[in-house]
């Protein structure tokens, strides 16, 4: 009966120790060490007093990504860090000083090093990005702008 027992617990001990590291995805586990980087570049004509980042067609946009008297001037740049998974396309919300909201879709966060953000002639929404390991840039213009009163919760 001992050995029976002993045996039991070494293949326990065996099986917690084979799934040890592994995350259940495809993808490593980010602490807050690891969080990826990327730069954001306002081409738009305002300035942005609020950045929110959500994955495409969620309605929580979580918490603002400036400080609270931090301001997003046009032609400046910023690093952003958000945890952003491969399988995602995700939206960002600015909001400008009179509480306009500009909204970017459907963005694939997952390889980009550089996105800059402009509204163009017509009031759409236009995405430049440059991607990380040396890739081509690759310009959208997303048919989803959207501009929403203060009234709209963060």
């Amino acid at each position: 009966m001992k050995r029976f027992l002993i045996l039991v617990f070494i293949i326990t001990l065996l099986a917690a120790l084979a799934g040890c590291g592994k995350s259940g995805g495809d993808e490593p586990v980010q602490t807050q060490e690891e969080l990826p980087t990327f730069k954001l570049v306002n081409l738009t004509d305002v300035e942005i007093h609020e950045i929110y980042i959500s994955v495409s067609n969620m309605q929580n946009w979580g918490d603002n990504l400036l400080s609270k008297n931090e301001v997003f001037r046009r032609g400046s740049e910023i690093k952003l860090e958000y945890p952003i998974s491969s399988k995602d396309r995700y939206d960002i919300r600015c909001v400008d000083s009179d509480g306009k909201v500009i909204l970017y879709s459907e963005i694939n966060l997952y390889l980009v090093e550089k996105l800059t953000i402009a509204v163009d002639e017509n009031g759409q929404s236009v995405v430049a990005t440059e991607e990380k390991e040396n890739a081509q840039a690759e310009e959208i213009t997303e048919e989803t702008t959207q501009y929403e009163s203060e009234g709209v919760s963060a």
